[in-house]
Order: structure tokens, then sequence, then C-alpha cells
């Protein structure tokens, strides 16, 4: 039994170090840098998530691969909030009518 639990420590150590030692080659390849020891540790933890997905989902037999990119270190909050649609106020909206009678019957387009 005491075997056991030092093969998963060791099983541990190693893949802590090898999700630092991937952590480590983004953070050089995107140029981050982080401020603070806690915000480096928060991005790890989300780098560490994201790394375990890619690695789940490469290791299948997927038409496609996942990898690292700049957002490889934010959290689904961040991600959501920068890049989904946000709609806009339905009083900041213009609807224009257009009289289709003076549209062209062709276009030269040279």
């Amino acid at each position: 039994m005491k075997t056991f639990f030092a093969l998963a420590l060791v099983g541990a150590a190693s893949a802590t170090t090898e999700v630092e030692s991937a952590f480590m080659g983004y953070i050089t390849q995107y140029g981050k840098s982080y401020g603070t020891v806690a915000e480096y540790t928060h991005r790890l933890e989300q780098f560490a998530r994201n790394h375990k997905t890619i690695l789940e989902h490469n290791a299948t037999e997927s038409s496609y691969e996942l990898g690292y990119n700049t957002m490889s270190d934010w959290t689904q909050e961040e991600y959501k909030s920068r890049l989904t649609n946000k709609t806009m106020p339905e009083e900041d909206k213009v609807y224009v009518q257009h009289d289709t009678n003076a549209v062209a019957n062709s276009v030269d387009w040279r």
C-alpha cells in the first residue's frame, strides 16, 4: 500500500512538472507576464484546466486537434465576456428604409 501512495505521489509530481513546463513554454511563446504571484498561480490553474482538456481531446480519434493560443490562461468567464456577441440595446438601434426602386438595374464592377 505504501508503494501505491509513493507511485501516486511521483505521478502527481511529474504531472505538475509537465503542466508547469508547458506553462513556461506558453508564457515565453505568447509573451505573457503576470504582476503578482497570486495572478501567476491563478493563470497556471486556468492553463492546467485547458491543458488537460487539450490532451484529453487530442488523445481521441477526432477529425481536428486542439492547441494553445493567447487565451489558454483565461477563465471561462473572461472568454465569454470578451468574445461573445453582445446585443445592442433597443434604444441604440437605428432602422432605415431603403427605396428599392432607386437601385440600378446593373453595375459596372470594373
